[in-house]
């Protein structure tokens, strides 16, 4: 969500909250006075608590009024700084002595994870976004117990993937990370997840074949935290790879253009879409090839490879191109070891190419 909406969200919330005591004419219903006195002192009438939130949510910088019950504005801002950059809602540790929260905590930004000690006023980065698989973010944080912490590690990318993998994050050991539980379909993301001894208790994602839709299950694995091997889980087929290759996202935002640290750029036709290919993994090929028509055999056919590279950390392909309506001008072709996966630029009359599409390998 943009930072500017964000704000306009706060503010709208804080207006219905002010204007909640008014009367339908939107004026104050009356009150008997109190006294003969013309003045009345209005903070008698307003609990300090709500003041304290209503200056937290109206103010020119956006801020989680969720770290309100542990600091104040000042020591958020010292934290945080005034960019607008939001937090996620921290979690407080068993014994009330520490918060855990990611930051910054925006669609698709790389992200760390932090500590805070209420005692001491102080923050510590525990998990930089460097020390995580390639193109993962944390889905969500959780406290195992004062001295552990469980994550849900996730493709970052887009809003197929709403959960991920559990891992757990000993303080000591941080930042080491042990692999809890990895789902074992392709289809399944673990969306929460809670430690209680062995057992780990999930909410599941269950997606259909398309990966367009989920229905939410509720699960439990034995697990061993100290080898972080999975003893028991859901009968399900072997793992295999993803079969998602790449992520196209039609007419991306200048927001998700920065988000890549490796961004590369093909303009084939200047006055074409705005589109940005996102492989799901480093090391995979990126072919593009024009097209023409070949009337003998009555199809479209390879007639020049006018792009070719592998990709790298931080990734992605800004392309410029026409999406013709009934012809073919580019095809893509996406390979990773084995799997291959190709697409054609090209206009899709019946639904039409808007938001994010999935590019999966042939099968």
């Amino acid at each position: 969500m943009c930072k500017h909406i964000k704000k306009a969200a706060a503010l709208s919330v804080t207006l219905a909250v002010l204007l909640s005591g008014c009367g339908a004419n939107g004026a104050a219903p009356l009150k008997e006075a109190a006294s003969s006195s013309s003045s009345q002192d209005i903070s008698s009438e307003t609990p300090a608590s709500s003041r304290a939130v209503d200056e937290w949510m109206l103010s020119a910088t956006a801020r989680n009024a969720a770290f309100q019950p542990y600091m104040s504005i000042q020591e958020y801002d010292v934290l945080f700084g005034t960019s607008g950059m939001m937090p996620s809602s921290p979690v407080v540790s068993p014994n009330g002595k520490k918060l855990a929260y990611i930051y910054p905590n925006e669609f698709e930004e790389p992200c760390d994870l932090f500590l805070y000690d209420l005692v001491s006023k102080k923050a510590e980065k525990i998990l930089p976004q460097q020390k995580l698989p390639q193109s993962s973010g944390f889905k969500q944080v959780a406290w195992a117990d004062d001295g552990s912490l469980l994550l849900i590690i996730g493709y970052r990318y887009g809003t197929v993937t709403p959960g991920g993998s559990v891992y757990l994050l000993k303080l000591a050991e941080a930042p080491a990370l042990r692999l809890l539980y990895e789902p074992q379909k392709d289809t399944e993301q673990v969306l929460s997840a809670s430690l209680s001894g062995s057992t780990l208790t999930m909410k599941m994602a269950v997606f259909d074949k398309n990966m367009e839709k989920y229905t939410e299950e509720q699960r439990t694995a034995e697990v061993n935290p100290q080898s972080a091997s999975v003893s028991e889980a859901p009968e399900s087929s072997p793992a295999v790879d993803s079969d998602i290759l790449a992520t196209l996202f039609n007419f991306p935002s200048k927001e998700l253009l920065a988000v890549y640290t490796a961004l590369d750029t093909f303009e084939y036709d200047q006055s074409g879409e705005s589109l940005l290919l996102v492989p799901n993994q480093t090391g995979t090929r990126v072919i593009i090839e024009t097209l023409e028509y070949d009337s003998v055999k009555n199809d479209f056919v390879p007639v020049k490879t006018v792009y070719d590279k592998t990709s790298k950390d931080g990734y992605a392909l800004w392309l410029k191109a026409v999406r013709p309506e009934g012809g073919i001008q580019l095809r893509i072709t996406l390979k990773h070891g084995k799997a291959m996966a190709q697409y054609d630029v090209t206009y899709n009359g019946k639904d039409g190419n808007e938001g994010e599409e999935v590019i999966k390998k042939a099968s």
